[in-house]
């Protein structure tokens, strides 16, 4: 199945980032899906392309990847999601948490890595099918990441 190769290099790339967050917020637009997350005002785009979506920040950052496949289920996407939490053999696992809103739906899980605090999001957009991966990576002793991590996720719209 395409998502398990996707896996792979999600893996790979969650495993390189390094970390810790601020939080006054700025808009920040996936040009090539019109995707827009909001982010704090110190990020940079790293990557910004047809499959990638990357931006670092001060101690923090977030990596989207994109595929379309109109025929994955939302139970298939979730099950993927815990599925990489285990492949990326997180330390402390906290419960998966469902995403469910106006425009996306899926589920994250938020772990420990090395010191570093990652969410990992699965979700599928409910208008057309895209389906998104969101890996956010925090600073080690940021009590606040989830929160954070939470927000963004929420923050993510379609933009025209």
């Amino acid at each position: 199945m395409k998502v398990k190769n996707i896996f792979k290099s999600l893996v790979f790339l969650v495993c390189l980032f390094s970390t810790g967050a601020v939080f006054s917020q700025n808009d920040y637009v996936w040009d090539y899906y019109k995707l827009q997350v909001t982010l704090p005002n110190d990020f940079k785009e790293i990557m910004d392309n047809e499959n990638e979506f990357e931006v670092k920040g001060d101690g923090m950052e977030l990596y989207m990847y994109v595929f379309a496949d109109h025929h994955v289920t939302l139970e298939e996407m979730n099950t993927e999601t815990v599925k990489v939490a285990r492949q990326l053999k997180f330390e402390v696992t906290d419960q998966t948490t469902e995403i469910n809103d106006d425009e996306f739906a899926g589920r994250y899980v938020l772990g420990y890595k090395d010191g570093i605090q990652i969410m990992v999001a699965g979700m599928i957009q409910k208008n057309n099918g895209t389906n998104l991966w969101i890996a956010i990576a925090f600073a080690d002793g940021d009590k606040e990441a989830e929160h954070e991590g939470i927000k963004i996720i929420n923050s993510l719209k379609h933009t025209k």
